[in-house]
């Protein structure tokens, strides 16, 4: 009988703050099987000079291990409104994550899209709720876009990193994605909207 090994499990630090709720201020993901990162976390006082408080978190694995300094000022990301659904009356999701700095990266993961189809991306700079064909709800404003389109999966997932600008502080925008469904009358699904405030 040959070994098996496990499968691989990537774990996920959440940094939340006591003053806002359930609300995470940052979320970050291991890239690594079997990892331990935030397996011990600390305040550390201001490291970076930017007038908040940061943290440090570790990882512990087998052959290595290394601490990371996250800075404490990373905006904040909140979803809000429900997404819309497509063929088989399943809905697509978008997770917004990252740090919304100027400079920062933020990452757009889908799932539940029309298999190996694709995603486009609207902006705006407020929420809205405006009904659309199908039940649907629109939930950016003004509308800015589409951007893409992003190729999904066969599974209906895909992942997109944005690399953000130095002028971005102190700017609110929103997001929502879209997925071209021709398994619906109306012939699209779409996901919730997230709003993004940039320290």
């Amino acid at each position: 009988m040959r070994p098996t090994r496990a499968p691989a499990v990537l774990f996920t630090l959440f940094l939340v703050s006591n003053a806002i709720g359930q609300d995470a201020l940052l979320q970050i993901s291991s890239g690594n099987s079997f990892d331990t990162f935030g397996h011990a976390i600390a305040g550390v006082g201001d490291v970076n000079g930017d007038s908040k408080a940061d943290v440090t978190a570790s990882s512990l694995n087998l052959n290595s291990g290394f601490a990371q300094v996250l800075s404490g000022g990373c905006g904040k990301v909140t979803a809000y409104g429900a997404g819309c659904p497509g063929a088989g009356g399943v809905t697509p999701a978008m997770i917004v994550s990252g740090c919304a700095t100027p400079q920062g990266t933020l990452n757009l993961a889908f799932s539940s899209g029309p298999p190996s189809g694709a995603a486009l991306l609207f902006t705006g700079l407020i929420q809205t709720a405006v009904p659309m064909a199908g039940g649907c709800t629109l939930y950016v404003a003004p509308l800015i876009g589409p951007f893409g389109p992003l190729p999904l999966s066969a599974s209906g997932a895909g992942s997109f990193d944005l690399a953000l600008p130095g002028s971005v502080t102190g700017l609110t925008v929103t997001l929502q994605a879209f997925f071209p469904d021709a398994g619906v009358p109306h012939g699209f699904s779409n996901s919730g909207g997230s709003q993004v405030e940039f320290e």
